[in-house]
């Protein structure tokens, strides 16, 4: 009996065109139209281009020499910081006005440095000039005072000690834009709540036609809502099968090598979607179209707040309101995803999924006390 009832829930499900299209084929177009946005910056991180200056020289001035020196050998290797050009001032300030370098350097007893605006870039060049004056000055203090260490202290300079080393918290290659599609997922997790939208219509009498005759059934409803909410939940979970699978095989984004894990943040994702579905069928006491309509807007705001459209809002709601991140299953969703990828600690995976856990009682537990008092004085 229960297969039976099961089969024909889930295929009663199918037959709605529009639960298809926002649980099926929404996502798959969205992500398809967010790849060809990003292209080829998925998974590469932007090239970083050497900062275009030129060199206006004095030929015979203190720093002249020096200075010289110094940017040619930063101009040198693989991943050159700068690119110089030697030239005249008439011709830096026609460089520059014509925005084809970022400053440009006059060197001779003193190092001045002339740019048109503030920005990265023009930090960069004020830097290199910064440090070779500190240098410069470090080596000119320590010929007067103890001439006998100047070979050590140049040659440490020459190598340009650094204290920071660059490490990965995981073998992840994959960028910060990865974030826009574990926000999608996250999105189609919650889509889950149309189908409980329309789990609790059809137990509502005033909604449909099928409503009544199931009102009437000396069926208990009990077993049939959690049957109708097992056939959502598989349907739901094969539409998030065949996203991941287009968004892992074809748009090669990475998920990272937790896939037990990452089907698991999954389920849990889509039980919160339908318990968040369940709650806004139950409380909202409008047409079903109504209810659909106001579906739509709250996953969209809440996969708004998890860095669907812009990346950076998490980032903003954690600094001026940081409990919307805690609650918003948008964004434990994505979190989880991105803990899978980037991160080897799970303390905050673990607390996402909690999290999710206890939202989905809680909406599930107020969805049954407010159907149990639905009350009809006729059929």
């Amino acid at each position: 009996m229960f297969i039976k009832q099961f089969i024909y829930s889930l295929k009663y499900t199918i037959k709605s065109y529009a639960l298809t299209f926002w649980t099926i084929l929404f996502p798959i177009l969205l992500a398809t139209m967010m790849f060809l946005g990003f292209g080829n910056m998925l998974n590469s991180e932007p090239k970083f281009n050497p900062v275009k200056t030129a060199i206006v020289t004095e030929n015979n001035g203190k720093y002249t020499k020096d200075f010289t020196a110094m940017t040619k050998e930063m101009e040198k290797g693989s991943s050159p910081l700068i690119n110089v050009k030697n030239t005249s001032e008439k011709e830096a300030k026609k460089l520059l006005s014509k925005n084809k370098i970022i400053g440009y350097y006059l060197v001779g007893d003193n190092i001045s440095l002339v740019v048109s605006k503030t920005g990265i870039n023009q930090s960069i060049l004020n830097e290199i000039q910064n440090s070779f004056l500190r240098n410069y000055n470090l080596i000119e203090n320590i010929l007067k005072t103890n001439p006998k260490s100047i070979s050590t202290v140049t040659e440490q300079i020459s190598k340009d000690t650094s204290h920071l080393k660059e490490i990965s918290f995981s073998k992840s290659k994959s960028t910060g834009n990865v974030q826009y599609f574990y926000a999608l997922l996250a999105m189609t997790c919650l889509y889950a709540a149309f189908f409980g939208v329309y789990i609790v219509g059809q137990i509502q009498a005033d909604q449909s036609d099928l409503a009544i005759r199931r009102v009437m059934s000396p069926i208990r409803k009990l077993p049939t809502v959690l049957i109708d909410c097992l056939s959502a939940f598989t349907i739901n979970i094969a539409s998030l099968i065949i996203l991941f699978v287009y968004l892992r095989f074809v748009m090669k984004v990475d998920f990272g090598s937790h896939l037990g894990l990452t089907f698991l943040t999954t389920a849990i994702g889509s039980i919160c979607g339908l318990s968040l579905g369940l709650f806004i069928g139950a409380i909202i006491k409008k047409s079903p179209d109504a209810k659909v309509g106001l579906t739509v807007g709250i996953t969209m705001v809440l996969s708004f707040l998890s860095g669907l459209m812009f990346s950076a809002m998490p980032n903003i709601i954690e600094k001026h309101l940081p409990i919307v991140n805690r609650l918003n299953p948008a964004m434990l969703i994505a979190n989880s995803f991105y803990c899978l990828t980037f991160y080897n600690n799970y303390a905050l995976y673990f607390r996402n999924i909690v999290t999710l856990i206890a939202l989905s009682i809680i909406l599930l537990l107020a969805s049954v006390l407010l159907l149990r008092r639905n009350r009809y004085a006729s059929i």
